[in-house]
């Protein structure tokens, strides 16, 4: 873009020479150093230009990196504040008392976990022993049939025999997914 002006003052002073020779009668030299000045004068006002922008951009720049070291300071002095504060403090009590809390709450969770546990076990207990829901008449009723005794739990039959199930394992042509059953105190 420079290069181009520099090539606009050239022309313009070619110009202004040629206007020098044929409109004010100056000999062939005075029209050569009429341009000449022009020229010069041309190229000394865009490099004054040229440099004012310049320095206008570096003193933004250095106004801008002023003020970043500025923040920079403060933010600095900020963290050397809250250093100096966490050297000051002691950790060790607050560990103690974090220790605390996590060793009450193990205990809890571990007391949770077996009442959890217990209450598992004697529903399957009962389960296991309670028989289907009878009707029961009362007392001074006296049963019309002779007392009825649960019908025995059946384990659904598989609906696919177990060795066709094991080939098919075997040979790969089944996938299967386990999912393991935990209770709470595993």
């Amino acid at each position: 873009m420079q290069g181009l002006v520099y090539i606009f003052i050239g022309v313009a002073g070619l110009a202004v020479g040629v206007a020098a020779y044929f409109g004010f009668t100056f000999t062939p030299i005075e029209a050569f150093v009429t341009a000449m000045v022009f020229v010069c004068i041309a190229v000394v006002m865009l490099e004054r230009q040229l440099r004012r922008r310049a320095e206008n951009r570096l003193e933004k720049a250095i106004e801008d990196l002023s003020r970043l070291l500025a923040t920079d300071a403060q933010a600095g002095a900020v963290l050397g504040q809250r250093i100096n504060a966490l050297t000051d403090e002691n950790p060790g009590k607050r560990l103690d008392g974090v220790e605390a809390d996590i060793s009450v709450l193990g205990t809890v969770v571990r007391q949770v976990a077996e009442a959890v546990s217990d209450l598992e076990e004697a529903r399957k207990r009962e389960q296991r022993r309670a028989p289907a829901s009878v009707f029961v008449p009362p007392a001074d009723i006296a049963p019309a049939s002779p007392a009825i005794s649960p019908p025995p739990i059946l384990e659904p039959e598989p609906s696919i025999p177990l060795e066709l199930l094991k080939q098919a394992i075997d040979e790969g042509r089944l996938i299967f997914h386990i999912q393991p059953i935990f209770i709470l105190v595993q």
